[in-house]
């Protein structure tokens, strides 16, 4: 079984505007990315589990040019408002870091 942390070289997660975040990965290789991307591990259901938010809200974005994926999803709350813990959305990633090839 393949871990996400070994095939990609950033991973991270970013503001998407005040509503969204977005959280990329790019892997080290076109083989990685096309096993990954084919292996369907990383889709709607999966992300929005590891992140409790519903599947519908979530956007799985794929980018070959650059052996990379997308994902975009809602915050939990507006960037910046009174109970916002992180400001720049940079530790969202974190739950994304336990996806495994099936």
């Amino acid at each position: 079984m393949s871990d996400i942390r070994s095939e990609c070289s950033t991973f991270r997660t970013r503001n998407a505007g005040a509503f969204l975040v977005s959280a990329d990965m790019v892997f080290k290789t076109e083989e990685s990315y096309v096993r990954w991307r084919d292996s369907g591990a990383i889709n709607a259901e999966a992300v929005a589990a590891l992140l409790h938010v519903d599947p519908a809200t979530v956007q799985v974005i794929d980018y070959p040019a650059a052996n990379a994926i997308k994902v975009t999803l809602p915050r939990r709350t507006v960037a910046g408002g009174p109970d916002d813990t992180d400001l720049d959305s940079a530790a969202q990633f974190v739950p994304l870091l336990s996806l495994r090839l099936p």
